[in-house]
C-alpha cells in the first residue's frame, strides 16, 4: 500500500461542512475512497466485525457524546486496528487534548483550519511509518525474541517497542507529538535522555532475549519513575530513551538517575547489569517544526556529554573487564560516536 493506491479512509466528524470538505479533499490529494461518519459510535460500526478494514482513520477530537479520544482508544482495542494510522482533527490546540489524544494511540495530529498540503504529507508519513513497520513484522524484525541464537541478534540500534508501559509511544508517535507540542506553542516544553551507558558492551555480551529482557526491565522503571510528572517516553534505539515534559512539570533528574540504577535488577551478574546516566533538561527554544528536531538533538547531546564526563571519573578508579575489552575491541572504532551520528541522523529523518 502506498499513497497513491486508493486507500480506505474513514473520516470522523460531527460537522457536516468538514465531512463534505474533506471526502472532496481527499479524492483530489490521493484518489482516496473516502467513507464518513458522523459520531464516534457510528464510526466503531463501520469498523466492526465483518466489515472491510480502513487503512486511515481522520478523527475529530471534540464531538458529543464520545469524544475523539475515547473514539481512538476504542479504535486501537478493535481487531486489526492497533497499528492503523489515526490522525486527530480538531479546532483545539491546548496540550491537554494533545497528550490525551496520543496516550490513546493517535498516530499524529493536525489542526483547524486545515492547511491540505500539511494534511496530505501527514498522510503520506503515516502510510509510510506504517509500511515500515509492516515490513519489519514480515521481514522477522519484530518476531518473538524467545529461542533467537545469538547469530540471529536483533541490531543494537532496534527501536525495541515497550508501548506495553504507560506513557511509552512509539518514535513516530513521539516525534508527531513533540512537533505539535511546539507548532501549538505549549509552555516550557523540554525534554531529557536517559542512556544506559553500558548498552553497547551488554548488547555484545547478552543474548537477543536477554538484552530485550534488560532493556525492557529500564523501560518498566522509567515509566514508574516518571509517572508522577507524566513524562511522555520513546525508546531510540542504541540504549536511548527520550523523555518530554511540558509546563510546570519538571521531573528531577538526579533522582531519576539515582532511582534507576539503585533499582535495576540486582540478581544478575554485577557486569550485566545496565549502567544509566540521565542528562539534564534541553529546553525548547522557538516554537516550530525545526526547534521539536533541536529540542531532541539536544537532550540526546546532553547525556552524550554526561555519558563522557562520568566515564572520565570513574576512569582511574577500575580497570576494564577482559569481557568488555573483547566487546569494544570487536566493535566498530569510536562506537559510540558513530552510534550517536546514526541516533541523531533517525531523529533528522523524522523531520
Amino acid at each position: 500500500m502506498t499513497e497513491t493506491k486508493a486507500t480506505r479512509v474513514l473520516v470522523v466528524d460531527d460537522e457536516p461542512s468538514i465531512l463534505e470538505l474533506l471526502s472532496t479533499a481527499l479524492v483530489a490529494l490521493g484518489g482516496h475512497d473516502v467513507s464518513t461518519a458522523s459520531s464516534g459510535q457510528e464510526a466503531l460500526k463501520l469498523m466492526g466485525e465483518g466489515r472491510p478494514r480502513f487503512d486511515l482513520v481522520l478523527l475529530d477530537i471534540q464531538m458529543p457524546e464520545m469524544n475523539g479520544v475515547d473514539v481512538c482508544a476504542r479504535i486501537r482495542s478493535t481487531a486489526g486496528y492497533r497499528d492503523t494510522p489515526v490522525i486527530m482533527l480538531t479546532a483545539m490546540s491546548q496540550m491537554d487534548y494533545v497528550e490525551k489524544a496520543f496516550l490513546a494511540g493517535a498516530t499524529d495530529y493536525v489542526t483547524k483550519p486545515f492547511n491540505f498540503e500539511d494534511l496530505r504529507n501527514r498522510i503520506a508519513n503515516a502510510f509510510r511509518a506504517s509500511e515500515t513497520k509492516r515490513a519489519a513484522a514480515e521481514g522477522g524484525e519484530l518476531a518473538p525474541l524467545v529461542g533467537r541464537a545469538r547469530s540471529e541478534r536483533i541490531k543494537f540500534d532496534a527501536k525495541l517497542d515497550f508501548t506495553e508501559f504507560n506513557r511509552f509511544l512509539d518514535t513516530d508517535r513521539f516525534d508527531n507529538y513533540v512537533r505539535q507540542m511546539a507548532s501549538s506553542r505549549a509552555p516550557q516544553t523540554s525534554a531529557f535522555a536517559v542512556k544506559v551507558s553500558n548498552g553497547y558492551y551488554l548488547h555484545r555480551a547478552l543474548s537477543s532475549e536477554e538484552f530485550h529482557a534488560c532493556m525492557r526491565n529500564v523501560a518498566l522503571l522509567l515509566s514508574e519513575v516518571t509517572e508522577k510528572m507524566g513524562s511522555l517516553v520513546s525508546y531510540r534505539g542504541q540504549g536511548i530513551f527520550l523523555c518530554v515534559e511540558y509546563g510546570n512539570r519538571l521531573s528531577d533528574t538526579e533522582t531519576i538517575e539515582t532511582f534507576l540504577n539503585s533499582e535495576i535488577d540486582t540478581h544478575g551478574e554485577k557486569k550485566t547489569r545496565p549502567k544509566i546516566v540521565v542528562s539534564p533538561h534541553a529546553e525548547l527554544k522557538q516554537n516550530d517544526t525545526a526547534s521539536a528536531c533541536v529540542l531532541m538533538n539536544d537532550a540526546i547531546t546532553k547525556v552524550e556529554a554526561r555519558d563522557t564526563a562520568a566515564a572520565e571519573t570513574v576512569a582511574g578508579d577500575q580497570a576494564p573487564s577482559s569481557e568488555m575489552r573483547k566487546a569494544v575491541a570487536a566493535g566498530p572504532a569510536a562506537n559510540d560516536t558513530r552510534s550517536y551520528r546514526t541516533l541523531l541522523s533517525s531523529v533528522l529523518r523524522g523531520f
